[in-house]
């Protein structure tokens, strides 16, 4: 017992160490992808190329700098560049960088932009740049029940030329700097990880062209008769590893099994930040006109739209590709892009393309920063009102709040007067009111124009206006996350030819009948995550967590752990932390619990059902990752039965 308790702390060890062990993958096309790309935009009228040569520094001899075609340096975290450069007319104008990520593996580069000695705008002061992952396999890996298991994500090496965009990607273009005819100087400071920089673009900004606009300069002719089908949930690369492949049990999604579960899909909750983004690379056999559609699903979310992004080779296309709506449906459907009827005419190069897919909340920005502006409002009437009645509020005391404020009102109005203008596009992108995010907003509006027909009474009713969980303040703080969360769920993608516009799926109800029948006779069978009981030779594991997790952890300890000690482990899921104490009544008590409350140890310390942790002799050298105080509740006298799995900790800021 105590060797094999040891050993399995070691599978915590293992996993972080695997992060900093994957591989990394260099794609052998290099600049292929994205050199017409750049092509293009240097005859830009008025852009402006700073050729890394200029930037004063090395040139890098990087691997990965052999990629690129043009010089380029490597910036760590404290370097920067400096550069002049002479503008011919006023305007907003954009920044592009060509760049690749090489150092980091999780922490994307950060760095900082200055403009005649100062920030042109809160944004410059972090920018993002792109990092990105692909599988390190082609197939799924199974687990011991069969079972798909989820592929490890190396680092792949990729050129791209990225136009800086505001931290949180919900603005609908790049960042644009008003800039002054006559000579600027700027300033990049990497601030964060490193990255190899090449040239750096400056051009005029210009709203992306309408399709009719496209199609005007895009002519050629229609492809016939072609139709490529693409797996979603084997994306060629992606820039977020929190977007993962999922299990759907829907006979319309392909591949299915009756008995196994297959990761069929890709995204849903785990694709909902904005600017997360996959990409799918495909071969199209000539010069032409595409069309492409995707399967897709988003019941998560009752009565709400949500949003992707479009990009054909790194770049939107047309301005309709920048916001592309995909509104609540409770079954998979094929959303031809620019509808059945009439599909977008997409130019595509014969060969290789990239078709980039990224969660954006654009629609909605102008919402969040409504509501972050009237959440300051409140809190600062909020304060005020405070000042004069203090915290505790006689609900006998009458007050004249407008003697002391006198625009209390006009301020309250204004506030509710701002809001209703975006609930009304609220309403109107998800077309109708039945969503709960255009519910709570109207119900935040209400409290406040209840509060503006009588002001005197706000003390008594603080909790209508700052305090509580109906407050208008937090019935508006709890729309935030939501506008902000855009997720989807893909089954396929279908590059086509306009004219053969892939069908949508129905399955016979005779199929239907008879799954549902094997399904149904299978569940009588006792569900292999959840039993209970290890072979002799296996250290048993039971985890208060999700099946994902407790699958992921299996994958990982059976990679890598057992394949190196040759200790078996078995983790099985734990639905109620309460059945420890029975089973340690019953003799049935796994070696290890992970994923248990705080107070369970102490509760079963007490009747003996805990082994004293400071028996093992490493125990004084392994603590020292923690902490000083973190083990002080799983202490008894002087002994110590658990160790903690996170370890959190208050910020105050202000």
């Amino acid at each position: 017992m105590t060797k094999k308790f040891m050993n399995l702390l070691r599978i915590i060890g293992s996993t972080i160490i695997l992060l900093a062990a994957l591989p990394v993958s260099i794609p052998a096309s290099g600049m292929d992808d994205t050199t017409s790309a750049f092509a293009r935009a240097d005859t830009n009228v008025g852009s402006i190329e700073i050729r890394a040569d200029s930037f004063g520094l090395p040139q890098s001899n990087h691997p990965v700098s052999q990629l690129y075609d043009k010089p380029s340096v490597f910036l760590q975290q404290g370097d920067s560049i400096h550069f002049t450069v002479s503008i011919e007319q006023d305007g907003p104008y954009t920044l592009s960088f060509d760049m690749a990520a090489t150092e980091s593996f999780i922490n994307a580069p950060e760095g900082q932009i200055l403009i005649d000695g100062g920030f042109p705008s809160i944004e410059s002061r972090r920018i993002l740049f792109p990092i990105y992952y692909q599988n390190t396999q082609d197939a799924f890996p199974l687990d011991r029940y069969g079972n798909e298991a989820l592929i490890r994500q190396e680092r792949v090496y990729r050129w791209t030329r990225f136009a800086i965009r505001d931290a949180n990607f919900s603005q609908k273009y790049p960042l644009q700097f008003q800039l002054s005819q006559g000579e600027h100087t700027l300033e990049f400071r990497m601030i964060k990880e490193a990255m190899l920089l090449g040239s750096i673009y400056i051009e005029p900004f210009q709203d992306d062209p309408t399709y009719l606009e496209y199609l005007e300069t895009n002519q050629a002719a229609d492809s016939s008769e072609f139709l490529i089908e693409i797996e979603a949930e084997s994306p060629s690369f992606k820039n977020n590893t929190s977007i993962r492949p999922m299990n759907d049990r829907s006979l319309e999604v392909s591949p299915y099994d009756t008995y196994q579960l297959l990761l069929n899909t890709m995204g849903g909750e785990s694709w909902d930040a904005s600017g997360s983004a996959i990409y799918y690379e495909f071969d199209v056999p000539e010069d032409g006109m595409y069309s492409i559609t995707l399967r897709a699903l988003q019941n998560t979310r009752n009565n709400f739209t949500v949003f992707r992004k479009i990009t054909i080779n790194d770049a939107v296309v047309f301005a309709e590709l920048n916001e592309v709506a995909f509104p609540n449906q409770s079954k998979w459907k094929n959303y031809t892009l620019g509808g059945e009827q009439t599909p977008y005419r997409i130019f595509l190069n014969q060969g290789k393309n990239t078709l980039g897919i990224e969660a954006t909340n654009s629609p909605y920005q102008a919402a969040i920063e409504k509501i972050q502006k009237v959440l300051i409002d409140i809190n600062t009437l909020s304060l005020e009102i405070k000042k004069l009645t203090g915290n505790q509020v006689d609900p006998y005391k009458e007050w004249e709040i407008s003697e002391y404020i006198p625009d209390i009102k006009e301020r309250l109005m204004a506030i509710a007067e701002d809001l209703q203008v975006d609930l009304d596009v609220l309403t109107e992108i998800n077309q109708g009111s039945g969503s709960q995010e255009v519910l709570t907003y109207q119900m935040a509006i209400d409290n406040i124009m209840i509060l503006a027909e009588d002001p005197d009474k706000i003390p008594s009713r603080m909790n209508r206006f700052s305090e509580g969980s109906g407050s208008a303040a937090q019935l508006l703080g709890n729309i935030l996350p939501s506008l902000q969360s855009q997720p989807l769920a893909l089954d396929k993608i279908y590059i086509h030819s306009p004219n053969n516009i892939p069908a949508q799926i129905k399955v016979p109800f005779w199929t239907s009948l008879v799954d549902g029948v094997k399904r149904f006779i299978r569940s009588f069978q006792p569900n292999q995550y959840a039993s209970i009981g290890a072979a002799e030779d296996e250290i048993e594991v039971w985890v208060n967590r999700p099946r994902q997790y407790v699958d992921l952890l299996q994958t990982l300890t059976d990679e890598t752990f057992t394949r190196d000690t040759g200790i078996k482990v078995k983790f099985s899921i734990m639905p109620n932390e309460s059945k420890l104490v029975l089973a340690n009544a019953a003799g049935i008590e796994p070696d290890v619990a992970l994923g248990v409350s705080t107070n369970v140890p102490y509760e079963l310390a007490i009747r003996n059902a805990l082994m004293d942790l400071r028996s093992f002799e490493d125990f004084d050298s392994f603590i020292r990752i923690y902490s000083p105080g973190s083990l002080l509740s799983y202490i008894i006298n002087d002994s110590v039965y658990a160790i903690p799995e996170t370890q959190d900790f208050w910020v105050t800021f202000y």
